[in-house]
């Protein structure tokens, strides 16, 4: 559950005034599978935005310079988008070495996007590739990174209620 699909079918609505999506995106919010059979029922929502992982997301494949990064091109999007599209000049970034999220490099600011380069306004100190380049905390992300994850947050007050949990609002 919480897995992102692309879904096409004649029988759901989309935002639009008629019936059927078309290759939208959809989070799985529950599975119940037939013990005695092979099907399953799975319950689909749309979410009007086309998530690639938590929340924009970037793999990290080479250090150009102390300011300079390059990231890979589709590891979280498909072919036809960029990874590096999800990101704009001036959003905060953390980098986040795989495995070990402990050792996070936060609060990089984007100063320009060529292909895919990015140029920090300051050194970036990443030493080591093949981590993610992912939105920093919510009070610090930009409102496009906002609008695609933040579902709850331990900020004072919360974003969504009083829980940190994962909820799920109808």
């Amino acid at each position: 559950m919480g897995a992102y699909v692309s879904v096409s079918s004649p029988l759901l609505k989309g935002y639009g005034d008629s019936w059927g999506v078309t290759d939208e995106v959809g989070m799985v919010q529950s599975i119940s599978q037939e013990l005695m059979g092979e099907g399953a029922q799975i319950e689909i929502i749309t979410t009007g935005t086309a998530p690639v992982a938590w929340n924009a997301s970037a793999d990290v494949s080479a250090i150009n310079s102390a300011t300079d990064l390059t990231v890979l091109t589709d590891s979280y999007s498909g072919p036809a988008v960029d990874d590096v599209s999800f990101f704009q000049v001036g959003d905060v970034v953390d980098y986040l070495p795989r495995g070990n999220h402990d050792a996070a490099i936060t609060g990089l600011e984007i100063a320009s996007i060529t292909g895919n380069r990015i140029r920090f306004t300051a050194a970036h100190g990443v030493t080591v590739t093949g981590g993610t380049l992912e939105p920093t905390i919510y009070t610090s992300a930009s409102a496009h990174n906002k609008a695609d994850a933040y579902l709850a947050s331990n900020t004072s007050p919360p974003v969504l209620g009083s829980s940190v949990d994962a909820q799920r609002y109808s």
